[in-house]
């Protein structure tokens, strides 16, 4: 939030007001206007009686303010135009998106491969036991008939 402060103030100039400026500016001001209402929404979500899950999905929606930012750095100004900077930005903006996907389409399909895992186990277990007479076998691998024959 410093960022566009600093440079208005350094510039002696306050066109973080106006729209005339060029569209990669104008990124910026998109960018810092949805990271200030995410940063507010976050802070009276309950105060709103908003749903948990509506600000849930708002939350994961805030990646638009990383992928917004990411866009504005690559296209104003010389510090990321070339070089080893570029390369350093595209590389965290790399990690950042590779952890954002990971945790929310990897994580949430694991757990559901999980879930299905233990339904399976429990039913066959479950038909085990219906399968056995309602009895479990005190020595798996051994048939109920085997069991009484001892």
């Amino acid at each position: 939030m410093s960022h566009p402060l600093l440079l208005a103030w350094g510039r002696q100039s306050w066109l973080l007001l106006s729209f005339d400026t060029p569209w990669q500016v104008n990124l910026g001001k998109a960018t810092l206007l949805l990271l200030f209402l995410g940063v507010l929404f976050a802070l009276l979500f309950l105060k709103l009686g908003v749903d948990y899950n509506l600000w849930r999905t708002a939350h994961k929606g805030m990646f638009a303010v990383v992928v917004l930012a990411f866009l504005h750095g690559m296209y104003i100004g010389p510090d990321i135009q070339s070089g080893s900077v570029r390369i350093y930005w595209i590389s965290m903006f790399s990690v950042v998106c590779a952890v954002f996907l990971y945790r929310n389409l990897i994580v949430p399909v694991t757990w559901v491969v999980v879930l299905i895992a233990a339904a399976v186990a429990a039913a066959i277990a479950a038909f085990a036991v219906i399968r056995s007479g309602g009895h479990m076998d005190e020595h798996p691998g051994h048939s109920h008939q085997e069991h009484e024959m001892r």
